[in-house]
């Protein structure tokens, strides 16, 4: 693919996308839409109360630190459209 114009220096090397041989090892890679992952948090509160959050990341652990800053110690469920990420228990304060 096309050389990244926009290098820092004009000695650096410029950076090429990475391109899989064929017969690599795709098992663990998965299909993310076009549009991108659509992160969102269900959060429940003490009462029992759902809350939906969407959430601003481009992986797994960024959506997750980000649930987390947003949980406050309740039980949070974090998603990837119809994917389940990570569940979390309330934390007893």
């Amino acid at each position: 693919m096309a050389e990244k114009r926009d290098a820092v220096a004009n000695d650096a090397e410029p950076i090429r996308d990475e391109v899989l041989p064929p017969g690599a090892d795709t098992a663990r890679a998965r299909k993310v839409p076009a549009q991108g992952p659509r992160y969102h948090a269900v959060v429940t509160g003490a009462d029992g109360a759902k809350s939906l959050h969407a959430l601003p990341a481009y992986g797994d652990d960024e959506a997750i630190a980000h649930a987390l800053a947003l949980a406050e110690g309740r039980a949070i469920e974090i998603w990837d459209g119809p994917r389940l990420i990570e569940h979390f228990a309330a934390v007893a304060r």
